[in-house]
């Protein structure tokens, strides 16, 4: 059976347990503070007339991204994971790859719950 906890981004495999309360909470507290500064550098980037200004922005959001990725699963892992190349595309197709690492566990925790459903239903 597929360990669905382990997500490869480009070439480094990651424990991402969603349904482990303490990943997830501290998964939480890393994308509440990215999200913030993304819209903050969303807000200067509106702001910004210079192309110079709009790639700072867009370095900057790179680097908001691997500090996500330190913060949820340690010290360096942004390194390793985007080799210090300031690729947004590249930032925004690691965040997807855990969006859908999380979705699939959550089916398949759904499912567990149904067929302990009937498990437990002795009625049956």
């Amino acid at each position: 059976m597929e360990d669905l906890t382990k997500v490869v981004i480009n070439g480094v495999e990651l424990d991402y347990n969603w349904m482990d309360m303490d990943v997830r909470e501290t998964y939480i507290r890393a994308m509440n503070r990215y999200e913030e500064a993304i819209d903050s550098l969303l807000e200067k980037e509106k702001q910004s007339t210079s192309a110079e200004g709009e790639i700072e922005e867009y370095r900057a959001m790179c680097r908001a991204t691997a500090e996500l990725f330190d913060e949820t699963f340690g010290a360096g892992t942004g390194e390793k994971i985007f080799a210090g190349k300031h690729d947004f595309n590249q930032c925004l197709d690691a965040l997807n790859t855990l969006y859908q690492s999380r979705v699939i566990q959550q089916k398949m925790v759904g499912e567990k719950i149904k067929q302990m459903q009937g498990v437990l239903d002795v009625r049956e």
